[in-house]
């Protein structure tokens, strides 16, 4: 169980996890530990389900930690009796994602993202998911994956009838910015000049429809056969439809207002935006946050702001970064929304604007010194 597994300090002393029971052990009244809105006593177990909600504070910083118990595997279930979940690509804490077999189109492969079943959850939540992914699907714009179904399902787990919420898209792959990252590869800077631009005036055309991504990362930006950027996984549960002290979200690539637990926007966009590019970049995070450090850590590190992309891209043994391409991700990666770019289109052509400039002065250079030369 990750959420467990990920745990640091005290916690390993305290918390003990084995066949789906969750230990107390030895713990005192400053260390609440509560599941699914109840409290444990001290030497008490709980068996845990799938989507159970769990609060802990560590001895070491008392800080209270959410987590929730990732849900099931669901491989070979059927779900519409249409799509036949085949290969599990991804898990979270939230969700699972599948490539998937659709039935009724002759077995094309589709991709099915399926939601966990979350305890205490009530219908208001997903309503508004029904609602959030009838507008996604509605989106017909350039470089976005669309949705093209969505549903629920009731599944038995642990003998006991489960709803499960799912979104279907097409499953087309080339690679994704997630692979660029595992592999250490190093992408030219016009490339990602190229894609951030096509990506940008996508994210803006969302933007003016107010649908925002909100979980913009690598894994949700493929590239397909016409080497054009496709963005997909789309945030489907905003951070205030769920429970107040779960924060849903990929951790390195969140803006400060969306560790508060603010419901997303443009400015949380073209700041995941800019993570992403730094990274790609630099060959390292701007930011390397977890949730395990405390609030007040991560704020200062929110306002320092990263150390300069091309600095940290030198020291990685990466092509030369003009140092303007460092400023204008730090106004993109500024701690308030209101220090960064008007939109995320407006950021990618500044982004591409300190790239050409570099180019011009540096082929400037070069002519002069071949001119001194002959």
């Amino acid at each position: 169980m990750s959420i467990l597994d990920d745990s640091v300090g005290d916690e390993q002393a305290i918390l003990k996890y084995e066949g789906r029971h969750l230990y107390l052990l030895n713990n005192d009244n400053t260390n609440p530990l509560h599941v699914d809105g109840l409290k444990l006593k001290e030497k008490q177990n709980k068996k845990l389900s799938h989507g159970s909600i769990i609060n802990f504070t560590a001895n070491t910083d008392s800080i209270v930690r959410t987590y929730i118990l990732e849900p099931p595997i669901l491989l070979g279930q059927a779900l519409k009796n249409r799509y036949t979940l085949t290969q599990l690509l991804h898990q979270s804490e939230i969700s699972h994602l599948y490539e998937a077999e659709d039935t009724s189109l002759n077995y094309r492969a589709s991709s099915v993202r399926v939601f966990s079943h979350i305890q205490g959850v009530t219908d208001d939540l997903f309503n508004h998911f029904k609602k959030r992914a009838s507008l996604i699907s509605g989106l017909a714009i350039s470089n976005i994956h669309p949705i093209i179904d969505y549903g629920s399902e009731l599944l038995e787990i642990d003998e006991v009838q489960k709803k499960f919420y799912f979104i279907v898209m097409d499953y087309k792959k080339k690679y994704s910015w997630d692979d660029i990252v595992k592999k250490d590869k190093e992408v030219a800077l016009s490339e990602l000049v190229e894609w951030s631009l096509k990506l940008g005036k996508a994210l803006d055309h969302c933007h003016e429809k107010k649908i925002y991504h909100g979980s913009i990362k690598p894994s949700a930006i493929i590239i397909n056969d016409s080497n054009d950027p496709i963005l997909l996984d789309f945030k489907i549960i905003h951070n205030s439809q769920f429970n107040a002290t779960l924060i849903v979200g990929s951790p390195p690539y969140m803006s400060p207002q969306q560790w508060q637990g603010e419901d997303e926007t443009a400015e949380d966009d073209q700041f995941s935006m800019a993570v992403v590019l730094y990274q790609l970049i630099s060959g390292e995070l701007p930011y390397k946050h977890n949730g395990k450090e405390s609030p007040s850590n991560r704020l200062d590190n929110f306002r320092r702001g990263p150390s300069p992309c091309h600095d940290v891209a030198k020291k990685n043994g990466r092509h030369q970064v003009p140092a303007a391409v460092s400023a204008v991700l730090a106004r993109a990666l500024h701690e308030q929304p209101t220090g960064r770019y008007g939109s995320v289109n407006e950021f990618v052509n500044e982004f591409k604007k300190s790239i050409q400039i570099y180019d011009a002065v540096h082929k400037n250079r070069q002519k002069k010194i071949k001119n001194c030369i002959y």
